[in-house]
């Protein structure tokens, strides 16, 4: 298991803060200088790092996991 967060990072192009469309460990928010948003959930570590080590896929919603065997 994993907790994770909602965040935002600044983004250089707009000027400002976005929120980001993936959640992420604290560690790897911190990795990109992120600022944590909500409070954390705890999901099945399988759902991590398809795509980036310590964040979920893009809209993933932790609160109904998709039921089919993600990441093995």
């Amino acid at each position: 298991m994993a907790t994770v967060f909602r965040f935002c990072t600044w983004d250089i192009t707009n000027d400002c803060y976005q929120d980001s469309k993936r959640w992420a460990t604290k560690e790897a928010i911190r990795r990109v200088m992120g600022e944590i948003i909500s409070e954390g959930v705890e999901i099945d570590e399988r759902f991590l790092g398809g795509e980036i080590p310590g964040m979920t896929a893009r809209r993933f919603d932790p609160h109904h996991p998709p039921r089919r065997d993600f990441g093995r």
